[in-house]
């Protein structure tokens, strides 16, 4: 797959499969046993028990026509019985055709832009594992639970969050994770850091980089980020994407990432 030469310039076929990649990550959540998942053509939309927006919404990579409204009532019916919003993810061809303009008008309030971030793989530095700090694959639900619940904590969810996506991540069933790899990072044999890689549509998706207060600022999050694609390069996979958060979004330019567009954010309430 090749890249544009910038951000303008990006391929919509690029642009789909970044969407693509994407939606395969958090459509996983929505397989999970007591939560729900709504695909169609251009939408993909999941509610689960965590109590927390990042994990209840939408991702629309093009007008879906109906299903827009079906998504939105049933991410509603979710918001009535439990109180948390939800949040959708507005990609580049659904915002030409207006779609950020449909759910405004429906009363979902505009919550900012996320940038879409990609690299070279071959580009990247080379993952400098810091001392003492061991990485593994988290591949069994127990395993997937606590790879949860540290990646909540170090995301700053409250402690009923955490112990809600250790729950969900348990119970996500192996075929929903196919092309997916989660990592645990330990330091001195203590949980302190994750990581996802989705190999998918083309791509290296990376996602859920966290990394637990007391460990920070040690290069920990770079190290888990470029572990996860050295897997993918492994694997055969050539462009590494993500989207960032404005703490990280240096973070991650510094390593050789570019900007290539901003998924609009909109939140349900």
């Amino acid at each position: 797959m090749v890249l544009g030469g910038d951000a303008d310039g990006l391929g919509a076929d690029m642009v789909a499969a970044m969407d693509s990649n994407m939606s395969a990550y958090w459509s996983a959540y929505g397989r999970s046993g007591g939560c729900t998942l709504l695909e169609a053509p251009g939408i993909v939309a999941y509610a689960t028990s965590v109590p927390h927006p990042l994990f209840n919404g939408a991702i629309v990579s093009r007008e879906p026509g109906p299903e827009l409204d079906a998504a939105r009532t049933q991410l509603g019916e979710k918001i009535a019985r439990d109180g948390t919003p939800a949040l959708w993810w507005i990609g580049p061809a659904a915002q030409e055709e207006g779609t950020g303009e449909r759910l405004a008008s429906k009363g979902l309030a505009e919550a900012g832009t996320v940038p879409a971030m990609t690299a070279r793989i071959d580009d990247l530095p080379a993952a400098a594992v810091p001392e003492r700090l061991r990485i593994d694959a988290a591949s069994t639900p127990p395993q997937r639970a606590l790879w949860g619940r540290i990646a909540a904590v170090g995301t700053g969810f409250p402690g009923a969050a955490a112990e809600a996506l250790a729950d969900v991540e348990e119970g996500i069933p192996d075929t929903a994770l196919a092309g997916q790899t989660r990592f645990t990072g330990y330091l001195d044999g203590k949980p302190v850091a994750t990581s996802s890689l989705v190999l998918s549509h083309g791509l290296a998706g990376v996602y859920a980089v966290a990394t637990l207060p007391e460990a920070r600022r040690r290069g920990i999050g770079a190290a888990m980020t470029l572990h996860a694609l050295q897997a993918a390069k492994a694997a055969g996979a050539q462009v590494a994407v993500l989207q960032s958060s404005s703490m990280g979004r240096p973070i991650y330019e510094r390593m050789g990432f570019t900007r290539r567009f901003d998924y609009r954010i909109f939140q349900q309430t």
